[in-house]
């Protein structure tokens, strides 16, 4: 008789003690490392570049605070002035389904393709590298 309270080695599904199952999370470690290395490099690269261009540094610390925003940190560095805020607003029509394509494949059941991990970890990096990306190109737009 077997002890259901262990798990299988040859399963990805682990049991739990109630008799549970758990199966692997689709948002892991290399996920949060990848977003980490590109969310604070685009974060100091924002603070840098308010802070020298600012008064003061509340406007520096509100503007950084808000880079999670992508595109729209140059129309928040810019107190969403309107042309700034319609340049934003344009880059994420562009930016805004990529980032949404690359958060959505990390849910799609592709089984245990040998190719599957990379390419939801390609499609996970492509979707916040063009999102971060777009958040600098609305900042030029919001300096210039």
């Amino acid at each position: 008789m077997s002890n259901p309270y262990t798990a299988s080695s040859s399963s990805s599904v682990q049991t739990g003690l109630a008799g549970c199952n758990r199966k692997r999370l689709a948002i892991g470690r290399a996920h949060a490392a990848i977003f980490l290395l590109l969310f604070v490099p685009f974060t100091a690269i924002v603070f840098a570049a308010v802070n020298a261009n600012a008064n003061d540094l509340s406007n520096a610390i509100y503007t950084t605070a808000g880079s999670i925003s992508g595109p729209f940190v140059g129309a928040i560095a810019r107190d969403f002035q309107n042309c700034c805020f319609s340049a934003s607003l344009r880059i994420a029509t562009c930016c805004g389904p990529i980032l949404i394509i690359g958060i959505a494949a990390q849910f799609l059941p592709l089984g245990h393709l040998r190719w599957a991990r990379t390419l939801q970890l390609f499609a996970w990096t492509t979707g916040w590298l063009l999102w971060f990306g777009g958040g600098l190109l609305s900042f030029g737009h919001a300096l210039s």
